[in-house]
């Protein structure tokens, strides 16, 4: 008899992970300011320099005291890096910037970028996150697998949820 595909429970999370991550996806759900400037500054390599904050504003058609809030926000609760009060100054740490950031982890990336998305990625957000965050299905696909096998996360209909001690203390 054939091994089944299904057997291990890591090939069984997988076969439930990639349905829920990379389906045909419905359209694309608006992002908030929040994930839409933290791409902008993956986009930027992850500073935006303060020659540059005036596209972040602009593209995002967010107003000054609400991007200091997002990068103060970011900066407070271990995102980023630096001053949020000087403009240019604050980096995105490695894990938050991206899976190809040089020191990062592709899977504390992934973590990191859902605990700052709220700790949860519906198939509606899929495009607009995963992809400007630096995964593929490729990518994504099993690392997301083996978390629902190690019940870090679950999948809940048609969004992956991060369990509450991963949500509130991130992955080593």
């Amino acid at each position: 008899m054939a091994p089944s595909l299904f057997r291990s429970a890591s090939a069984r999370a997988l076969a439930i992970a990639a349905p829920i991550v990379f389906a045909a996806l419905p359209a694309a759900a608006e992002l908030s300011n929040a994930d839409s400037v933290a791409i902008y500054f993956r986009l930027e390599s992850c500073t935006v320099a303060a020659d540059r904050v005036g596209g972040v504003l602009f593209a995002n058609e967010i107003e000054q005291a609400e991007y200091d809030a997002i990068v103060a926000d970011m900066v407070a609760r271990g995102f980023a890096t630096g001053d949020p009060t000087t403009p240019g100054a604050v980096t995105l740490t490695p894990d938050f910037c991206g899976p190809a950031t040089e020191g990062a982890d592709p899977r504390r990336s992934l973590v990191q970028m859902l605990r700052f998305h709220g700790c949860a990625l519906s198939r509606a957000d899929t495009p607009n996150l995963l992809v400007p965050s630096g995964f593929t299905p490729d990518s994504a696909g099993p690392i997301i697998g083996a978390m629902i096998a190690a019940g870090e996360a679950t999948p809940d209909g048609d969004v992956l949820r991060l369990s509450e001690e991963v949500c509130a203390n991130g992955v080593e």
